[in-house]
């Protein structure tokens, strides 16, 4: 079934109507600019202490807010995270699979994260 998913996703992506929009969605630093300095370290908003994380996990109200975060976020980048923190896949087997390069997949991993943290901390409060 991954593969079938992974095979729909790829024909989207090779479409060239869909792919420009796409690659200035992915591109797009803006969002996380003010959050550091010009040195490149933590701004004036460090991320908060999330207490014990793990104890979110079993609470209905963090997959709901999870949900509507990952919603939010490009579909392809959500797509990488998905398949790499969820599917639990490899960087190698995803780049493979998706046809990107390893330093692609960590960038989308990265902005995939720094979303979801920004967009949970914001939600759970």
């Amino acid at each position: 079934m991954k593969y079938k998913i992974i095979d729909v996703q790829r024909r989207r992506y090779r479409d060239p109507q869909l792919i420009s929009p796409l690659i200035d969605e992915e591109n797009d630093r803006s969002d996380f600019d003010s959050l550091f300095d010009s040195h490149g370290h933590w701004g004036s908003e460090a991320p908060r202490n999330w207490g014990q994380p793990e104890a979110n996990l079993s609470d209905q109200h963090f997959w709901q807010t999870y949900h509507l975060c990952a919603t939010k976020m490009p579909k392809r980048t959500a797509m990488v995270f998905t398949l790499r923190e969820v599917m639990e896949l490899e960087i190698s087997e995803i780049c493979q699979q998706l046809e990107i390069t390893a330093t692609n997949c960590s960038v989308m991993l990265y902005r995939a994260r720094m979303s979801l943290r920004l967009c949970l901390e914001q939600k759970l409060v």
